[in-house]
C-alpha cells in the first residue's frame, strides 16, 4: 500500500483536516499509556514487591474461587505478620501494611546505612459473600494465605451446567 492511498487527504491541497492540538491532547498521552503497558513488569523478579510511586508497594496476590471457598494468597517477602492488617467490610477485603527495612554495616573504613519504607493497600471485592467469623489467615515464609469459606446459600446457589459436543 503506498502513503498515497493511506492519507485521509488529497496530495496538492493545502488544507488538511487537522484540529489543533490534537496529538498533544489525544495520541500521545495513548501512546505513553500503551507504552508504560508493555514494558510493565519486565523488570519485576518473582516474589518481589514492586516498587510504585510515593513509597507505596504493589504485592503480587492470586484469588482462587473454589465450591465452598475462596483463597487468597498474597506475596509479601521480607515481611512479618506483625505488618500486616486484614479487614472485611461489605464483601470487600482489605490488606495493608508497611515494609521496614533497615541495614548497617561497619567494616575497617567503611559505614553504610541503607533504609528502605514503604506502604501498600490491597482492596479485593469478594465475588461471593463468605462467613466472615470463619476466615483464616497463616503468614508463612512470605505467603499470606487468606481462606474465606463461602455461606451455605451461596454454595447452594452454584449451578453446573453440563456441556455437551455439537
Amino acid at each position: 500500500m503506498t502513503i498515497k492511498a493511506m492519507t485521509p487527504w488529497k496530495w496538492g491541497r493545502k488544507v488538511v483536516p487537522f484540529r489543533e492540538g490534537f496529538l498533544s491532547d489525544a495520541i500521545f498521552p495513548e501512546m505513553n499509556t500503551l507504552f508504560d503497558d508493555m514494558i510493565r513488569g519486565f523488570h519485576a523478579m518473582p516474589f518481589r514487591l514492586e516498587e510504585k510511586r510515593d513509597g507505596f508497594l504493589n504485592p503480587h496476590l492470586d484469588v482462587v474461587e473454589k465450591e465452598k471457598i475462596l483463597e487468597v494468597s498474597v506475596e509479601l517477602p521480607g515481611m512479618s505478620e506483625k505488618d500486616i492488617d486484614l479487614s472485611i467490610n461489605e464483601g470487600v477485603l482489605t490488606i495493608r501494611g508497611e515494609k521496614k527495612h533497615e541495614e548497617e554495616k561497619k567494616e575497617d573504613n567503611v559505614y553504610r546505612r541503607e533504609c528502605a519504607y514503604g506502604t501498600f493497600l490491597r482492596t479485593i471485592p469478594l465475588p461471593a459473600e463468605v462467613q466472615e467469623e470463619k476466615i483464616n489467615a497463616i503468614f508463612n515464609k512470605g505467603i499470606l494465605k487468606i481462606t474465606l469459606p463461602k455461606t451455605k446459600e451461596t454454595q447452594k446457589k452454584i449451578r453446573h451446567i453440563a456441556v455437551k459436543a455439537a
